[in-house]
């Protein structure tokens, strides 16, 4: 079923400044006052508040651990996505230099389109993976393990993860 309450209006729009649709009602009672989102598209700041990434800063300070947290969630599962390929390529030079430059192409983006602060990349990320981020264990399993630190709120502070994927040398 349709919910009528709120007919064509979407957050994304909320954010970006969308105005309640011309002759229809998004209140059940002109008694109960605004609603959420009428509330939200009565204040043009809230668009001052949205980054490119369709993150929102809110402005308790308690809340932005959320939103960092769920951006966090975001790289770790798209970054885990993008080295999948490695599953089927050896444990080595060649396929850490191959993860590196996917990993470090999708942070540069992701800067790139304000999600990352930093006024420069190196501010924004770093992307490690070589001999430094893997034991001899690792690497005689077949383990290929990246660590990658992204600065989300502040330039040059970051948030560290460590994500491995199982690589073809990996012994069965």
């Amino acid at each position: 079923m349709i919910e009528t309450r709120y007919p064509g209006v979407f957050v994304s729009e909320v954010a970006a400044g969308a105005r309640p649709i011309d002759g229809v009602s998004t209140s059940t009672s002109s008694l109960a006052g605004p609603t959420a989102l009428e509330r939200l598209t009565q204040q043009p700041a809230i668009a001052a508040h949205a980054d490119l990434a369709g993150r929102t800063v809110p402005s308790d300070s308690d809340l932005k651990y959320v939103d960092v947290r769920r951006y966090l969630a975001f790289v770790e599962q798209s970054i885990t996505q993008s080295i999948q390929f490695a599953a089927f390529e050896p444990n080595d030079e060649d396929t850490w230099a191959n993860v590196r430059t996917a990993v470090s192409d999708f942070l540069f983006a992701q800067w790139q389109s304000g999600a990352l602060a930093g006024a420069k990349p190196e501010e924004a990320f770093f992307v490690k993976c070589d001999r430094s981020t893997m034991t001899q264990n690792d690497l005689d399993n077949g383990r290929l393990v990246l660590l990658i630190g992204v600065a989300t709120t502040h330039p040059g502070e970051f948030v560290t993860l460590r994500i491995s994927a199982t690589t073809a040398s990996a012994h069965g």
